[in-house]
């Protein structure tokens, strides 16, 4: 490991412990609330994050890609939590090691993502009050897709270009 390595790392397990100490917190206030007696009419929407929030890591981390490119999404992370790199020119470097592959062929399975404990329960209880649930990221949203199984109404996430179902390693504008 070079020491800029360890200096990434380091970064990383800092931003994993926050993001960590903050979800353990809404996860507690969200056990306490009894959603199915909520009487607010005005809470018609709730948006959820995907990477460290409803999923515990980045969803990226489970799309069926090859070892290589996961190490590569990796690197450009780092340019950019490092500074050196912008977040528009970091998600279309990432875009581009896609270029050629299917989506249905490399989209994560939901079975296999670690997500937060009580996700269901909340959802449950959210639908039953009449409220409506989404996820905003910005992932590809054919990475968060498998998500609206578990009763998402919608995902909002950054849009690849696609061609006959095959990526172009673009951003769709």
């Amino acid at each position: 490991m070079t020491r800029f390595s360890g200096i990434v790392d380091l970064r990383f397990i800092l931003q994993l412990q926050v993001k960590k100490e903050r979800n353990d917190a809404v996860h507690k206030n969200l056990r306490e609330l009894e959603l199915p007696s909520m009487n607010n009419p005005q809470l018609k929407l709730v948006s959820f994050d995907l990477d460290g929030t409803i999923l515990r890591g980045q969803i990226l981390n489970y799309a069926k890609i090859p070892e290589a490119l996961h190490r590569k999404i990796s690197e450009h992370d780092a340019l950019f939590f490092d500074g050196e790199r912008g977040y528009e020119e970091t998600l279309t470097a990432q875009f581009a090691l896609f270029a050629g592959m299917k989506i249905e062929e490399i989209a994560p399975d939901l079975d296999g993502l670690p997500l937060i404990g009580d996700l269901d329960k909340a959802l449950q209880g959210l639908d039953r009050a009449g409220v409506k649930c989404l996820i905003l990221t910005d992932n590809p949203s054919f990475a968060a897709k498998p998500l609206r199984k578990l009763g998402f109404h919608d995902i909002i996430g950054s849009e690849a270009e696609t061609s006959n179902g095959t990526l172009t390693g673009r951003m769709d504008s």
